[in-house]
């Protein structure tokens, strides 16, 4: 994976999702998923006809999908809101007694740090809002001298885009098999 794209550091990601069972679910629920997988911002009378459903059969049914983790709500930070500039900083270390000092030097010492990913044992993510480059610079600075820093890399954030297409080959093929 490594020589693939080009950097001498894979990630991995572990991120601890809450544990849904899919064959608990419906059709109906596969169906709604489907629905809300085209337009979620959508009226529930209008995601309901879609359905084929009635709009309280289509609240009793998400309340459900909520309560058993089905699906949930996950962070998207708006970028254009924060004003400045939005970086990204990884931080590798080699040394995983002293990744902790490090995570928290950034964490408690770098303002405006907007979200943090420290579970790796080998790096951290931090998206770090900036009012201009020279404050980003200084910064990184500043984290290239803490003692166990392997490698550094800052880079500037212009959009995030949350794109799990196989979400819908799933839901097409649990529909497909109630049938």
């Amino acid at each position: 994976m490594e020589s693939l794209c080009g950097h001498e550091h894979s990630m991995k990601w572990e991120v601890a999702f809450p544990e849904c069972d899919p064959e608990k679910m419906s059709v109906t629920d596969w169906r709604i998923l489907r629905v809300l997988r085209k337009d979620p911002r959508r009226k529930l009378v209008d995601i309901a006809n879609d359905a084929t459903i009635s709009a309280r059969t289509l609240k009793r049914r998400l309340d459900h999908m909520e309560d058993e983790f089905a699906f949930f709500l996950h962070a998207q930070v708006n970028l254009s809101k924060l004003g400045g500039v939005a970086y990204r900083l990884l931080t590798y270390c080699d040394d995983i007694a002293k990744k902790g000092a490090i995570d928290d030097y950034v964490l408690s010492s770098i303002k405006n740090v907007e979200w943090s990913y420290t579970l790796s044992d080998e790096y951290s993510m931090f998206i770090i809002h900036c009012e201009n480059t020279i404050e980003a610079e200084h910064i990184m600075n500043l984290v290239k001298k803490q003692d166990g820093v392997s490698k550094l890399r800052m880079d500037i954030i212009e959009d995030q885009i949350t794109v799990e297409d196989w979400i819908d080959e799933e839901i097409e093929q649990r529909i497909t098999a109630a049938r």
